[in-house]
């Protein structure tokens, strides 16, 4: 099965682009805004942009990483943004660029974040307009890359409406539990690796499935969906993400808190609303305590 909407669009997007979260921290920079700006990934990721990215230059030469900042004036508007500007290279050299912002809002329609896309002046168009990109970003959640709640929903009504299933749904409910506050910067870092290292477990399990969509639910909770699975297919796919989830949550190392996970799944033989079959999944989970916790660094 082939699914329309992914981070890869952004990552793998021809312009240079950015994702920032509701306090303008970096969670996506694609390899064309590493190019424009000679500023890795690696180096930005998590970092607020308003203080250590201050790129954009306008032409006296003022920082407009400030009251004028784009992402700012769509974070608090909830309207995109289009400008001219310069972006700065790490060498110093200023580029003439344009400039699109785009703000993306949870389920329950507030604003989360923002994508900044920006190209060379000379390049003659953008290669997608702001529809599309808004489009693909409804059904994305930006901080993980996988699906989210909004494109689960719309795709479990598509299979209850078209009856595609010649079985029963599978569905995994994972719920990874910090055992620890989530106060400052430092542990708010640590939980967002956590949440990548479980999407990557997701991602790499819904690649080796054509039936089968990962999502994520709320913060640290995630809903697997399978088409056309059994007792013994779902038991099988439990069996192993608890595997491949230990073997990332317990040997990973995060400094702020200790992690556990806990796993629900049912199979689904109706047309039962989505949300309140994960409900049921998630009492259950709350009253079910893990067997073993990340065990302390020697």
């Amino acid at each position: 099965m082939s699914l329309p909407y992914s981070i890869d669009f952004l990552l793998n997007l021809e312009d240079g682009a950015f994702v920032v979260n509701r306090e303008r921290q970096i969670l996506l920079w694609n390899s064309m805004a590493e190019k424009l700006t000679g500023l890795e990934s690696q180096v930005l990721i998590g970092k607020s942009c308003a203080r250590h990215l201050r790129c954009h230059i306008d032409d006296s030469g003022n920082s407009l990483c400030e009251e004028a900042c784009p992402l700012k004036k769509a974070l608090i508007s909830g309207k995109p943004q289009e400008l001219e500007s310069n972006m700065r290279h790490i060498s110093g050299s200023l580029i003439p660029v344009k400039i699109k912002v785009i703000p993306y809002h949870n389920q329950q329609g507030f604003i989360e974040g923002a994508i900044e896309i920006f190209q060379p002046i000379s390049q003659p168009e953008w290669l997608y307009s702001s529809e599309v990109i808004s489009d693909r970003i409804t059904f994305t959640d930006a901080e993980t890359g996988l699906y989210n709640r909004n494109f689960l929903d719309s795709y479990y009504l598509r299979l209850v409406k078209e009856q595609r299933a010649h079985y029963d749904r599978g569905l995994v409910f994972v719920d990874v539990e910090v055992l620890g506050e989530i106060r400052n910067i430092k542990s708010k870092l640590d939980a967002f690796t956590m949440r990548q290292k479980v999407a990557e477990v997701l991602m790499l399990t819904q690649a080796d499935d054509g039936e089968m969509v990962a999502a994520r639910w709320t913060n640290n909770t995630f809903v697997v969906l399978i088409n056309n699975s059994h007792p013994l297919h779902l038991q099988d796919v439990v069996l192993n993400l608890e595997n491949a989830l230990r073997l990332v949550l317990y040997n990973e190392h995060f400094p702020s808190f200790d992690v556990t996970f806990r796993l629900m799944s049912t199979l689904i033989s109706s047309d039962e609303p989505l949300e309140k079959v994960v409900d049921i999944l998630q009492k259950r989970a709350k009253g079910f305590k893990p067997k073993r916790k990340r065990p302390s660094p020697s």
